[in-house]
């Protein structure tokens, strides 16, 4: 997978404004043919402030698309 295929799948998500690639970690903590990515989201209204709990609700929504797409995960979740 592809840095360009996952900021696809993130950047579609409603109210992310930008997504940042960090990096990226492969090594025995996370398994042979596996990566680790880091990335940075900005998220944000127009309409006004979001609540942590809206926060949450968008951060969750992007990581099961990603997950769904890609079948990886959060780690240590």
């Amino acid at each position: 997978v592809t840095w360009e295929e996952i900021y696809a799948v993130a950047s579609k998500v409603e109210l992310v404004r930008e997504v940042r690639f960090i990096d990226e970690y492969r090594g025995r903590q996370i398994g042979d043919g596996k990566k680790s990515i880091t990335f940075r989201t900005w998220i944000g209204s127009d309409e006004g402030t979001l609540t942590s709990d809206k926060i949450e609700a968008i951060t969750a929504q992007m990581t099961k698309k990603l997950s769904k797409k890609f079948g990886g995960g959060v780690r240590g979740a």
